[in-house]
């Protein structure tokens, strides 16, 4: 992600970027089996025309019942 960042900060000094963590269970287990690398980069465009909805959206995605909705939907559904 480094390279990511230069060039995102290079066109845009004023650029925030967070790392986001991934759900863990009861247990303390990360959701993902790879430990190294990214699954995906979420970003509100410069020229979005509403940036705050869009960061809203992905914070909304990051809630447990959402993520699981959108990711396994509802048990014995399809």
């Amino acid at each position: 992600m480094p390279k990511t960042l230069d060039a995102l900060t290079k066109s845009l000094p004023t650029a925030k970027a967070i790392y986001i963590l991934m759900l863990k269970s009861k247990v303390g287990r990360a959701g993902m089996s790879v430990l190294n690398g990214f699954d995906r980069l979420s970003y509100a465009p410069k020229a979005s025309k509403y940036p705050e909805d869009a960061v809203r959206w992905m914070d909304t995605k990051r809630e447990t019942q959402t993520f699981k909705g959108m990711v396994i939907s509802e048990e014995s559904k399809h």
